[in-house]
């Protein structure tokens, strides 16, 4: 029998994006809404600066909201498992470029969220949301793709 639980990587990650998605309902989930399609339909609520940004990094970026009189969220989304102890210090990982183009987003006047999906064994699962700093994660080694960007 498998686990989604003891996965690791992409998969679980997935899932979570969709679950998350499930929650909110007006976020929608870059890597699987194309660019070219959603963009022109969020670019009216967005300066030449964030227009610019936002279709450059869209892949990068997890998932997007807009709320209309809040203006434009930006998603880094986590998944883990739930533990009924976890160390006090433990934090997410994320990428040095992942970080950096979060960073990048705050500067523009976006609203950058950090939204961690824990999994419980029974199918049900929580979904907690902070504003994302760089404090709330950890550094992970560079991911194959990752150098085939610069920033």
């Amino acid at each position: 029998m498998y686990s989604i639980k003891s996965s690791k990587g992409t998969y679980k990650g997935n899932i979570g994006e969709f679950m998350f998605a499930q929650a909110c309902k007006y976020v929608f989930i870059t890597k699987f809404h194309g660019r070219h399609k959603y963009f022109p339909v969020i670019q009216k609520y967005l300066t030449e600066q964030q227009k610019e940004f936002l279709f450059t990094n869209w892949y990068s970026i997890d998932a997007i909201e807009v709320k209309f009189n809040e203006g434009v969220f930006l998603y880094e989304i986590k998944t883990q498992s739930h533990l009924n102890y976890r160390l006090p210090n433990w934090k997410p990982k994320a990428t040095e470029r992942s970080i950096k183009i979060y960073k990048e987003a705050k500067k523009l006047g976006f609203s950058v969220k950090l939204a961690i999906v824990e999994l419980y064994n029974n199918w049900e699962y929580d979904i907690v949301i902070d504003d994302f700093s760089e404090n709330l994660v950890c550094i992970d080694k560079a991911k194959k793709y990752d150098s085939a960007y610069s920033f």
